[in-house]
């Protein structure tokens, strides 16, 4: 019975590893939110940012679906602060280099729209 609970932990651990729970939460907290879907609460960008850059794809949705972006400069603060923890090859992780790869794109595409 005890290994059987010490293995189920294990597994759960080990799947844990793999989601990007700051992401996920964002993405949920985004398309249910009052501003994007029109029901439930209204968005707290304040925790969004603090979940840290993992989030910043979701800020980016809602961003786009309301014009007047009233925290463009704490979004950008956070990507450049991703972006320059990730210069330093003892950061590098899947996650973070998806996310940087993510951030460039967006960069990119802005300077050409412009």
């Amino acid at each position: 019975m005890c290994r059987r609970i010490l293995y189920t932990a294990k597994l759960a651990l080990y799947v844990c590893a793999f989601i990007n729970f700051p992401h996920v939460i964002a993405s949920y907290n985004v398309a249910h939110s009052r501003e994007v879907s029109g029901q439930g609460q209204r968005l707290d960008l304040d925790y969004l940012l603090s979940l840290g850059p993992d989030a910043l794809a979701a800020i980016d949705q809602y961003g786009a679906q309301q014009p007047p972006y009233p925290y463009q400069a704490r979004r950008d603060r956070l990507a450049a602060a991703h972006l320059d923890a990730m210069q330093d090859w003892r950061a590098w992780n899947f996650r973070g280099w998806r996310l940087k790869q993510y951030l460039e794109e967006k960069t990119r595409g802005a300077a050409s729209g412009s």
